[in-house]
């Protein structure tokens, strides 16, 4: 039993008993967490404002025999202009959705946190292009939990690619042949396999600073909707994005 502090963001919350929530953080030190956040739900709570996903800031809890219970809340950056805005809104559930269902408590990775919020403050950018940011995260996301895409080759035979010819399926680029024997790939452009290119070799504070055309910010969602299929995730929120 004691206190303990630490910085994250809340990637979800549900409500539990009458005025409660149950608050998922992904934080600094101790990885995923799950703490109780009484009355939370109650109209003149100290916590409704504090209590909501998308919520970055430091937090006191208390933990006794088997529970966690929120103490105090004092949030940094709350990504008003994500929750505004039903796109951008998609997108970041679905960025904190795969966090939640990808990682197991109090597994810490700091790299997953830069990620969460670096793709955040980008996404909650004026005019941002939420599907580019979105297959960006995708594919740097799975790199840091070791699903890098084969870009140089043949996946399947090893064959030199035809760059007239490029085919991307579940774990990177397919020659024609192989790309027959697939029933999970798609033809891509080499605009889209550059870009996704920039993003692997890139630190994650860098990663955004690239633009793309409409055609290759199709291609590059194509790609990170089958490059997915590698954790294997039944994701709700995507059916949000179904229309976007």
């Amino acid at each position: 039993m004691g206190v303990s502090k630490f910085r994250g963001i809340i990637i979800k919350e549900s409500d539990v008993g009458e005025a409660d929530k149950i608050l998922t953080f992904f934080t600094k030190e101790y990885g995923k967490l799950h703490v109780r956040a009484k009355g939370a739900r109650k109209a003149k709570s100290k916590y409704m404002a504090s209590s909501q996903i998308f919520s970055y800031g430091d937090f006191v809890v208390f933990t006794g025999n088997n529970f966690k219970s929120l103490t105090q809340a004092d949030i940094i950056e709350g990504f008003y202009d994500i929750r505004t805005d039903y796109e951008k809104l998609a997108y970041g559930s679905a960025v904190l959705e795969i966090v939640d269902k990808s990682t197991y408590e109090e597994s810490e990775n700091q790299e997953i946190l830069r990620l969460i919020l670096r793709t955040l403050q980008n996404l909650n950018k004026k005019d941002s292009e939420g599907r580019l940011i979105f297959s960006a995260f995708i594919f740097k996301y799975l790199q840091i939990s070791g699903y890098t895409p084969e870009l140089t080759s043949c996946v399947e035979c090893g064959e030199e690619i035809d760059l007239n010819n490029l085919y991307f399926g579940i774990e990177g680029l397919l020659c024609k042949n192989c790309r027959n024997n697939s029933s999970h790939s798609t033809a891509v452009n080499y605009a889209a396999v550059y870009a996704l290119n920039y993003i692997i070799d890139s630190d994650i504070k860098n990663m955004y600073n690239f633009k793309a055309d409409k055609n290759t910010v199709d291609n590059l969602r194509k790609m990170a909707d089958i490059f997915l299929e590698n954790l294997d995730l039944n994701l709700k929120s995507l059916e949000l994005l179904e229309n976007i």
